[in-house]
């Protein structure tokens, strides 16, 4: 399971030639499919497509490089259809709030953990803010089926609230 913000800035590396070709600079997350689909490389712009790198054309992801086959690996997003319709939503996973079912605020959500195979989104890391985290820690919250991440806020089960007090972290 590695953790998302872990990627971020990391060098890709082509496995053919060798060579550094660019750094990660997001993630591309499907919150429908709860999945992480690949990686921005290169932000759109006035005249250039946003570059990307699909899960499927990584080799490798490692502690210090992500390994992909060659420089064929990066391509404009308009290439691959559900990620440039992810791109186009402009949705913003960082910071958005997650709330109980029942209106239960448990804080941000600041990072994902996922599966580097499949790409399944397997947990979030929620922060209830600076001092919350000092005291008690930063929470784990496993992606469930129950989970719906909506345009401000995502949603989990009352539940979801009774495992966070259990976490035991902090000072």
């Amino acid at each position: 399971m590695l953790k998302g913000s872990d990627i971020i800035d990391k060098v890709v590396v082509t496995y053919d030639t060798g060579k550094k070709i660019v750094r990660i600079i997001d993630l591309i997350f499907d919150r429908q499919r709860n999945q992480l689909l690949g990686f921005l490389v290169a932000e759109k712009g006035l005249f250039r497509d946003a570059k990307v790198i699909s899960l499927q054309e990584v080799q490798a992801i490692g502690s210090d490089a992500i390994v992909v086959n060659s420089k064929e690996s990066v391509v404009n997003a308009h290439r691959v259809p559900l990620i440039k319709e992810i791109l186009h939503q402009n949705i913003v996973l960082r910071k958005k709030r997650i709330l109980t079912t029942e209106g239960l605020d448990l804080g941000g959500l600041v990072d994902l953990f996922f599966d580097e195979h499949s790409g399944m989104v397997e947990g979030y890391e929620v922060s209830g803010g600076v001092f919350a985290d000092a005291y008690s820690g930063r929470s784990f919250v496993p992606a469930s089926e129950a989970l719906k991440i909506g345009d401000d806020v995502a949603f989990v089960p009352p539940e979801t609230a009774q495992l966070m007090e259990e976490h035991v972290g902090g000072i």
